[in-house]
């Protein structure tokens, strides 16, 4: 049987190494996947002769804690290792792609020194330019005891290809493991209708919009059918990220999947604004998951 590949990155900071833990404890019960754990070395090669590569000890070194880093976390799947030399996350992306791997699973913090400002800029360039699901791992989460049976799926119903990402979202939900999953829209009032002066107008349009929004989320939900998980819908109001966190936590749910882009807009934090604040807030795994049909140019 052909395993499916999970790249794990790691920096060997402690939110790196949980996140290889939280990847062996998911990929358990599955059976047919095996973990790879990369260390990308980004010793600067600025002033070097061209072509210099890791010494043969640097890069034992690296194996080395690799290996152990392995051996500790977990001995029921196969693990193997690879050490790269370069950008971090050009060298996660080339090795993703090299692999075949399936998705990336990395925590949402490291090494960096200004890794409070985005989400720390490896992980947030790995989620902005990878082909496939990016999994963070929130710093401190638990793994559930029988893995990711339960994914909580946002969706935007008002979005162009909102069909194709929900099917995406969906596929990688069970390839994680998840029999349940939820589609939930928030629905947060547009600042233009916010603003009407008119308050009865400004009611019935809020209304109107309200009404054609819970329309759309039934026939996502019919056209999502079938597709390898028990499916439910949920409609809500308020801030959408913090109703997105919100209902994961309050709702007991073990993973949240996720589209999110990579438009460089000032305004967007070089994510989809959502979704890297709900990788912020989130207390369990966020699956972002980039759909290139509704990417624009990057």
């Amino acid at each position: 049987m052909t395993k499916r590949t999970w790249l794990c990155p790691t920096d060997f900071s402690r939110p790196s190494e949980e996140a290889v833990r939280y990847a062996a404890h998911l990929a358990a019960p599955l059976g047919d996947v095996r973990l790879v754990l990369l260390h990308v070395d980004q010793l600067p090669t600025y002033g070097l002769p061209e072509g210099s590569i890791l010494d043969a000890s640097t890069r034992e070194e690296w194996t080395r804690r690799l290996d152990a880093l392995a051996t500790l976390s977990s001995a029921t799947i196969e693990i193997e290792t690879a050490v790269r030399q370069g950008r971090a996350h050009s060298g996660i992306l080339e090795a993703a792609d090299e692999l075949g791997a399936e998705l990336i699973v990395m925590g949402s913090t490291g090494h960096s020194s200004l890794q409070a400002a985005l989400l720390g800029s490896v992980t947030e360039k790995t989620m902005r330019l990878s082909p496939i699901p990016v999994v963070v791992i929130p710093s401190g989460s638990a793994p559930p005891p029988t893995g990711a049976r339960s994914a909580l799926l946002p969706v935007d119903v008002s979005a162009e290809h909102s069909v194709e990402a929900t099917h995406r979202a969906i596929r990688a939900a069970v390839a994680l493991g998840a029999e349940q999953a939820r589609l939930l829209h928030v629905f947060e009032v547009p600042l233009s209708l916010a603003l009407m002066a008119d308050r009865p107008r400004r009611a019935q349009a809020v209304a109107s919009l309200r009404a054609r929004e819970r329309a759309r989320l039934s026939s996502l939900e019919g056209l999502c059918q079938d597709r390898g998980v028990e499916l439910e819908t949920a409609f809500t109001e308020g801030v959408v990220h913090g109703e997105i966190a919100r209902r994961a936590m309050t709702d007991d749910f073990d993973l949240i999947v996720m589209p999110t882009h990579a438009r460089h807009a000032l305004g967007q934090l070089l994510l989809g604004s959502v979704v890297a604040k709900v990788v912020r807030t989130a207390t369990m795994p966020v699956c972002a998951l980039r759909i290139p049909e509704i990417l624009g140019p990057s």
